[in-house]
């Protein structure tokens, strides 16, 4: 595997991507929050204090979410 095609993002960057706050994505992170998400994907440690996001896993999940099956009752509110 070639490293150098590797794209990593900041915090930043994903708050950008995924129109998430910074908040947000630290609950999806922290098992014991309410907002946990076990898929989501887990920042890498790249030096003391640095952490990056891997882009192609970060899109991977993003896939993920827009092709879950969603119950009928969950839109039913919305009269589709």
């Amino acid at each position: 595997m070639n490293n150098s095609n590797i794209n990593l993002l900041t915090l930043r960057d994903l708050i950008k991507k995924l129109a998430l706050s910074r908040s947000t994505i630290y609950r999806k992170l922290k098992p014991t929050a309410k907002g946990y998400d076990p898929t989501f994907p887990k920042p890498k440690k790249i030096g003391p204090g640095s952490v990056r996001w891997v882009l192609s896993e970060v899109e991977q999940w993003i896939i993920q979410q827009t092709s879950k099956n969603y119950d009928r009752d969950e839109f039913e509110h919305l009269h589709l």
